[in-house]
């Protein structure tokens, strides 16, 4: 069953270059239980999406399409509607914890504001229930009163993943959740995130290609602000059909780190044609020429190549 579905989502930002499209008709469905990754370089647009669909664009954003979760479109929606949908029903894991949590809070006042606030729990139950979902997230619950500045790169990722998963939210949208960890912090946070979402759906963002094997059932791939491929995720790695995909499992070390050749354009500098083309080590002419839509090859696959 599918949970949320992207229809034709254009997200479009106001520089001083002129209107820039970070998205491009993305077309994307996430099922009920699923984890689908979300991959591609650094500045591709994968964070922009993932913001999109908890209503957290920045001020110059313009999106247009459809986000559509639980029969309502999640663009048209207002604000006050989108404050009762973010965290209840879409929670984010945000990259950076550091700048997400209040420094002047500790962990508990934080978890508290959650607790009272949003979910009305009974002030004589949030200390017990704040105990079980630090626990639950492997975090003493002595720490509980210590303050952010106190924790670890690491601790503070677990502290973010307990404040999303209070709410119970039905999906998780995990941004580079793994981003600047040392190896066996990284797998451990892996192997929480796998345990949180084994009873909801999640959407994974990350340029990480062995954390999204790791956990995810579906992987979409993303270029220059747009999807080139989608399958399943090991028949992604074993027979990945865009030369971009290609490229980026040649890059990893168990592939024998085979860079891509070249850069990935600006935003407000796409190329004519196949947004790949000039990077594409199997390009012909018509690919300057003709911009390839993404067309289904059956089995869950889908593809953006001519």
């Amino acid at each position: 069953m599918v949970l949320l579905d992207i229809h034709q989502l254009c997200v479009r930002l106001a520089t001083r270059a002129g209107m820039v499209e970070a998205n491009s008709n993305i077309n994307l469905s996430i099922h009920q239980d699923e984890r689908l990754g979300l991959i591609g370089e650094t500045g591709c647009g994968k964070s922009i999406l993932g913001h999109a669909l908890v209503g957290l664009l920045p001020e110059n954003a313009v999106a247009t399409g459809k986000i559509i979760y639980g029969g309502r479109n999640l663009l048209a929606q207002p604000e006050a509607a989108l404050q009762k949908i973010r965290g209840r029903d879409i929670a984010m894991i945000f990259q950076d914890p550091r700048s997400s949590l209040n420094p002047v809070l500790t962990v508990y006042e934080q978890l508290m504001e959650i607790y009272r606030y949003r979910l009305s729990v009974p002030r004589n139950q949030i200390r017990a229930k704040t105990i079980r979902l630090l626990e639950r997230v492997g975090i003493d619950a002595q720490r509980m009163d210590d303050y952010p500045h106190q924790f670890s790169g690491g601790m503070l990722q677990r502290v973010m993943i307990a404040m999303a998963i209070a709410f119970q939210p039905p999906l998780l949208v995990a941004d580079e959740i793994t981003k600047g960890l040392d190896r066996p912090v990284k797998w451990k946070i892996v192997d929480l995130i796998r345990d949180v979402t084994a009873d909801r759906s999640m959407l994974l963002i990350t340029h990480d290609l062995t954390v999204a094997r790791a956990l995810c059932d579906r992987i979409a791939v993303m270029y220059a602000g747009e999807i080139v491929e989608i399958n399943r995720t090991e028949s992604l790695f074993n027979t990945p059909a865009h030369p971009y995909t290609r490229g980026l499992i040649s890059a990893l070390p168990a592939s024998g780190l085979h860079p891509i050749a070249g850069q990935a354009p600006g935003l407000t500098g796409l190329p004519h044609g196949c947004r790949f083309h000039p990077r594409c080590e199997i390009s012909e002419h018509i690919c300057s020429r003709r911009h390839p839509q993404l067309r289904p090859l059956g089995n869950d696959h889908y593809l953006r190549c001519s």
